[in-house]
């Protein structure tokens, strides 16, 4: 969400950000979700990318998700 590259997200940057997630076309939302993934900034997705992301997720969740135990409603 950080456009120009500052360190840090203005009120703007954060406020388009959400937009662009929320209602963004499928393209947009794509590229959103690749940055956020994209860590290191090297335009591409690699385990240690994933490894960060998966750090943040409580550990009973993964348990769950690795015993095919969680459940979405519809």
């Amino acid at each position: 969400m950080d456009k120009v590259g500052e360190g840090y997200l203005s009120q703007n940057d954060f406020t388009t950000g959400l937009l662009n997630l929320f209602t963004g076309n499928f393209d947009v939302l794509c590229e959103s979700i690749f940055k956020i993934y994209d860590f290191d900034k090297d335009g591409k997705i690699c385990k240690q990318d994933i490894e960060v992301v998966l750090s943040y997720i409580p550990l009973n969740t993964i348990n769950e998700i690795n015993t095919n135990k969680l459940h979405y409603e519809k």
